[in-house]
């Protein structure tokens, strides 16, 4: 933990998640003509503020944990809470919250986006719905541009089989068959993530 900190953030500036001493911080906004660079000022503002309304919106009692865990558990509430923000004009199933949730991973399963599968509106089971497919496909290398395609599409198949074997879930399927898939989905993560054990 930081000195001067309770959540073990360093009181560091940061410029998209990469923290920069505060004597770096001058050179980073004047830049090397000693003039003001309104677009590293624009990031570097934009991200304390997120490191901000981050730590004040937790609630634990030590006001903001540096355990990881209470951390991604904190964001993966916070951004299903925005899950149906801002949709994608060409791919509505997609928000900002939908890339997030998928970046955190696994811990986002297990902190709400399977629970927002069983939700009685629509467009939040829909993005869910992304949410673990991209999520799987992460973890089996799809979305890595740098392997062979065969590795892809061997990836894409695992995935499938994967969807299939976990109830083939459909977020306009009647409730009872959404449930059913739900619930092989919680029983997948128990048995494949390791931090549940």
């Amino acid at each position: 933990m930081s000195p001067g900190t309770g959540c073990g953030i360093s009181t560091g500036s940061f410029i998209r998640g990469r923290e920069v001493r505060r004597s770096q911080t001058a050179t980073v906004i004047l830049g090397s003509t000693g003039k003001i660079n309104f677009t590293h000022m624009k990031n570097i503002l934009t991200s304390l503020l997120s490191v901000a309304l981050f730590t004040s919106s937790c609630t634990c009692p030590q006001r903001c944990s540096s355990d990881p865990n209470v951390m991604v558990h904190a964001r993966a509430v916070e951004l299903l809470k925005h899950l149906n923000e801002n949709p994608d004009l060409l791919h509505y199933d997609i928000t900002p919250a939908v890339y997030e949730l998928v970046s955190l991973g696994r811990p986002a399963l297990r902190y709400g986006v399977l629970e927002a599968l069983l939700s009685p509106d629509y467009d939040t089971r829909q993005r869910a719905e992304n949410v673990v497919d991209r999520i799987v496909l992460t973890e089996l290398g799809y979305f890595d541009t740098h392997r062979p395609l065969a590795e892809r599409q061997w990836a894409d198949e695992q995935a499938k089989k994967i969807w299939l074997a976990n109830g083939n879930y459909d977020c306009g399927a009647p409730e009872e068959l959404r449930r059913a898939s739900y619930e092989k989905w919680v029983l997948w993560l128990r048995r494949t993530d390791p931090n549940l054990h």
